[in-house]
C-alpha cells in the first residue's frame, strides 16, 4: 500500500467520519495520483456497539479521494466512476489542447516522425525506416497542409 501523506490520510478519515459520525473510520488501502490525487478506502466500525448487536454490525467501506484542500466521499466504486468520468485531469487537458492546436492529422504526423527519428537514432548504418511508416507520414502531411491550404482559400 502506498504511503499516504499524514494531512491527506486525517483529511480522509474526518471527511467519511462527517458522512457518517456513528462509525470510527481506519484506512485500509490507498492508490497515488488517482485523479491528480489519492484514493483512499476509508473502513468503519461502529463507534458504540450495542451489547445485543455489537455482533450484528457491519464494517462499512467509504472510497474518498483527496485532492489538494478537498476530500470528496463516495459510498462506493460506481458511485466513483460516475464522478470521475466528468473530472478533468491535467493530462486530459494538454491532449485536447494539442489535438485543438494541430488536429488530428498533425498529432499523427507528429506520432509517426518522433518513431522514425527514434527508429533512425537506435539503429545503426544499415537500419532503413520502413516504407509503409515514410508513406504514412508523407500522406499524412499532405492532407494536413491540404487541409490548411484550403481552409485558408475558403471565405
Amino acid at each position: 500500500m502506498p504511503q499516504i501523506p499524514p494531512n491527506y490520510s486525517d483529511k480522509a478519515i474526518a471527511a467519511a467520519a462527517s458522512v457518517d459520525p456513528d462509525y470510527e473510520f481506519r484506512i485500509t488501502n490507498t492508490a497515488n495520483n488517482i485523479l491528480d490525487g489519492w484514493l483512499v478506502t476509508a473502513t468503519g466500525r461502529p463507534k458504540l456497539p450495542q451489547a445485543s448487536t455489537a455482533s450484528l454490525a457491519p464494517e462499512k467501506d467509504l472510497f474518498v479521494l483527496v485532492r489538494d484542500d478537498n476530500a470528496t466521499v463516495f459510498y462506493d466504486l460506481e458511485e466513483f466512476a460516475k464522478a470521475a468520468s466528468n473530472v478533468t485531469t491535467r493530462e486530459k487537458v494538454l491532449v485536447e489542447r494539442l489535438v485543438d492546436s494541430v488536429g488530428m492529422p498533425g498529432v499523427l504526423a507528429l506520432i509517426i516522425t518522433i518513431t522514425i527519428i527514434y527508429i533512425v537514432a537506435k539503429g545503426d548504418a544499415q537500419t532503413q525506416v520502413p516504407e509503409v511508416l515514410s508513406n504514412a507520414l508523407g500522406v499524412i502531411i499532405g492532407f494536413y497542409f491540404g487541409t490548411k491550404v484550403m481552409a485558408k482559400k475558403e471565405p
